[in-house]
């Protein structure tokens, strides 16, 4: 996989590569504008990544292979009032759930618990508990649950 990294004025493209072993490192080595390999080997960047954003295709008939990880994408505004939106994506098909929980791991509010495919989705939470009650002021998380994976997210509600 090749990885754009852009700036105010220069784009570096890096080769990509995460390693297979259990300390997930991620790897990088640079391209140069001819296509050749700038470093002799890979290098470890030294952090994980938690999710890869990509760029859509040029071609708009050309579809997005499905994510390869869970992750959030985006929760915004954060802080908010009255409504965050949160962007996430699942790397496989079944059973998903994404519900918001207190400080104490109380369940507020349950806001996906159904099958979907592998995709990236958005949804919405309007600060209210399951039974339609405004939240209070204060400190959330949200748990995002597929295929055996999981993936937190901290959100403050300001009122």
């Amino acid at each position: 996989m090749k990885l754009k990294l852009t700036s105010d004025n220069s784009i570096l493209v890096f080769a990509y590569k995460s390693s297979p072993s259990s300390n997930g490192g991620h790897y990088l080595q640079k391209i140069g504008a001819d296509g050749s390999l700038q470093y002799p080997s890979f290098i470890n960047i030294g952090f994980k990544l938690q999710c890869l954003v990509r760029e859509p295709l040029p071609n708009p008939d050309e579809e997005l292979p499905p994510p390869d990880t869970l992750c959030f994408i985006s929760c915004s505004p954060n802080p908010f009032n009255p409504r965050v939106n949160i962007a996430f994506s699942i790397p496989s098909q079944g059973k998903t759930k994404l519900g918001v929980y207190d400080l104490r791991g109380r369940k507020i509010r349950v806001l996906v618990d159904e099958g979907l495919p592998a995709a990236e989705y958005r949804v919405s939470w309007d600060g209210k508990d399951d039974a339609g009650r405004d939240s209070a002021s204060g400190v959330y998380f949200l748990k995002l649950e597929n295929g055996g994976l999981s993936s937190k997210r901290k959100i403050t509600l300001l009122k």
